[in-house]
């Protein structure tokens, strides 16, 4: 992973995966979950979103799937603190396999 030295603290670094650029973010920083540490379980999952990828720092994993959009959906106003839904999950771009 190559650093990237006026980045934010939440932007971990630019990761290379077979010629495509990844930007590597780390949201237990944005969480405000203490001090994010990095250990023999932490992982950086994949993610492919409207056609670009991202990476995410998650302290382990267990399992990973494929979601379609039949299985993804908006949580409920008022659930989660005050969350808004902005699009519906037919609108979100997820990459079915």
């Amino acid at each position: 992973m190559t650093h990237i030295a006026s980045a934010s603290a939440l932007t971990k670094g630019l990761a290379s995966l077979g010629g495509i650029i990844v930007t590597v973010v780390d949201m237990r920083t944005k969480s405000n979950f203490g001090h994010p540490t990095c250990d023999a379980f932490t992982a950086v999952i994949i993610l492919n979103v409207k056609a670009r990828a991202v990476g995410t720092v998650d302290d382990s994993v267990q399992d990973a799937a494929v979601l379609s959009t039949e299985h993804i959906s908006v949580p409920a106003y008022g659930s989660a603190g005050s969350y808004r839904p902005r699009k519906t999950p037919e609108q979100f771009n997820v990459e079915v396999r």
